[in-house]
């Protein structure tokens, strides 16, 4: 979170195997940020929805 831009920035997540692939990552992003004081969020290459399992 760079407190002085009001810019909360994700990195990276960290998906738990088998993770449900309708988990509200967004909103709960948005929430976060709206805690924080964040007046924008800055996403960089993270994947927001699950993987697939391999088969």
């Amino acid at each position: 979170m760079d407190r002085k831009a009001g810019v909360l920035r994700i990195n990276a997540i960290r998906w738990e195997p088998g993770a449900p692939a309708d988990v509200p990552l967004d909103d709960a992003v948005a929430r976060l940020a709206e805690f924080l004081g964040a007046r924008r969020v800055l996403w960089g290459r993270v994947r927001r929805t699950p993987p697939r399992p391999r088969r």
